[in-house]
């Protein structure tokens, strides 16, 4: 299954990297903004080229990452 995102993921690297918006973590991760808003509404889940794609732009531990994604509820 793959996890669906858990907004404090986001929300984390928005604080964390003193981004003002979700278009500008669109541009941080190097996404489509509308692509930052369906993972954020659960319209799509999460890949695993996301999860990638925050670890190179953040530099986080997979460990730290994966504490921000949800399981099977």
């Amino acid at each position: 299954m793959t996890p669906k995102i858990n907004h404090s993921l986001f929300d984390a690297i928005i604080k964390e990297f003193g981004l003002k918006s979700d278009a500008a973590l669109a541009r941080f991760l190097e996404l489509e903004p509308p692509h930052v808003s369906r993972l954020r509404h659960g319209k799509y889940d999460l890949s695993g080229d996301i999860v990638l794609r925050v670890y190179d732009k953040t530099g986080w531990p997979l460990e730290r990452i994966r504490g921000y994604l949800k399981g099977p509820e």
